[in-house]
């Protein structure tokens, strides 16, 4: 006959008390096992990052054979030319577009709008301020 307990009878159930009682005993000895090897574990790494040095030298520094510097009066000239090269870019540029505004009006106002629409203003908001294109 079945019974509420999944069909073993109460004599069935405590012949396997035994088995139980070794399989729980087993568990309990596993737990503690596993925790006695993590702490260990843990202290063993704690000592682990104390011993390691933060920093370590690979090599020690030899000072070079021939001393060098930059060259200072190289880097000026250089600096001097592409300033100057950017400033008659920005003269021609300008006085271009004076002309266009002087000339051709229509063009000017394509321009302009041009300009107005790619404001970077109008690139990461929404501002209903911003002037329209």
């Amino acid at each position: 006959p079945m019974t509420a307990t999944g069909g073993r009878t109460r004599a069935g159930w405590a012949a396997m008390r035994p088995t139980f009682a070794r399989a729980l005993r087993d568990v309990k000895i596993q737990e503690l096992l596993y925790q006695l090897l993590a702490q260990q574990f843990e202290t063993y790494r704690i000592l682990e990052m104390r011993d390691t040095p933060a920093v370590q030298a690979l090599d020690e520094a030899v000072p070079p054979e021939k001393r060098y510097r930059p060259i200072r009066w190289l880097i000026c000239v250089i600096a001097t030319v592409l300033a100057f090269v950017a400033s008659c870019l920005a003269a021609f540029g300008l006085d271009s577009l004076a002309a266009i505004r002087r000339d051709n009006p229509a063009r000017w106002e394509t321009l302009r709008r041009l300009g107005r629409a790619w404001h970077p203003g109008r690139w990461f908001s929404s501002d209903p301020d911003l002037p329209a294109p």
